[in-house]
């Protein structure tokens, strides 16, 4: 299953930023979250991840390949990046219903 892992390093060539704004925000988030706090944590301000979130402008190209759906279900949930232990980043994809 495709997932961001934060543990993988790129390589010198690259950029810590991909040239992908869904991958920019899922490691924004992960910058805003450090190594080891969650959303009610002292050190994070939850205003920050709102506007993370707020500023993205979706793309289906760049978010397609982790939106894997289960045509027997109403809607799947798929795990985008394990986080730091007291968060990750889900997302879901509703399953349009055959008449």
């Amino acid at each position: 299953m495709p997932y961001l892992d934060s543990t993988t390093s790129l390589p010198p060539s690259q950029s810590k930023y991909p040239d992908n704004a869904f991958e920019n925000l899922v490691l924004d988030l992960s910058a805003a979250l450090g190594p080891s706090s969650g959303l009610d944590s002292d050190d994070v301000n939850p205003l920050d991840i709102q506007r993370l979130m707020e500023q993205y402008v979706s793309n289906p190209e760049e978010w397609r390949p982790f939106a894997l759906g289960d045509n027997s279900r109403g809607y799947t949930r798929n795990l985008i990046d394990q986080g730091n232990g007291k968060s990750n980043l889900v997302g879901r994809r509703s399953i349009p219903s055959v008449l």
